[in-house]
This record gives structure tokens, C-alpha cells and sequence, in this order.
């Protein structure tokens, strides 16, 4: 996912290198361009961000450890929600 990411940021921002710690902010980013790299994400990688995410992670590393892990709490979601959903059918 990091390469993907940083992929966009690249795009976005127009620049050849990101350094992970690098400051999305500092590198020139701006609440217009959090949009469109959001709007990318999307469009390219099916990866759904949204601008809060880039806020309140706004270097390439924090901002994918971020989705990584949101991706893994969702995964558990749904398989707890299935668990639930055949108990509660087994109890019907």
C-alpha cells in the first residue's frame, strides 16, 4: 500500500522522491491537493481516504500504517459480523 500512496503523492505534488517521514503539508501539500489525492486513491488503487486521515497522518508512513491497520479492524468487523449473524440464525 506504501507504494501505491506514495505513487499518488508524487503525482500530486510533483515531485520524484518522498521521504517517509517527509510532511505531506510540508512538501507543498494543500487541503485542494488532499482532495485530489484522495480522489486518486480511489480512482487508481480502489483505496478509500479520506482528508481527515491525511491530516491527522500526514507523513507517507503514518498515513499508511494508519490505513493497514484500518483495513485489519474492518476485516475483523466483518468476520465477527458473519460469526454473529450464523449464531443468530442457529438459534432461529
Amino acid at each position: 500500500m506504501k507504494n501505491k500512496i506514495e505513487s499518488i503523492w508524487k503525482e500530486v505534488l510533483g515531485l520524484t522522491e518522498i521521504p517517509e517521514d517527509a510532511n505531506f503539508f510540508d512538501l507543498g501539500g494543500t487541503s485542494m491537493l488532499t482532495y485530489k489525492m484522495c480522489m486518486l486513491a480511489k480512482e487508481q488503487y480502489g483505496i478509500n481516504i479520506k482528508p481527515i486521515d491525511v491530516m491527522e497522518n500526514p507523513t507517507l508512513q503514518l498515513l499508511t500504517v494508519s490505513l493497514e491497520e484500518g483495513d485489519e479492524q474492518n476485516k475483523r468487523n466483518i468476520s465477527n459480523n458473519k460469526v454473529r449473524r450464523r449464531r443468530r440464525h442457529n438459534d432461529e
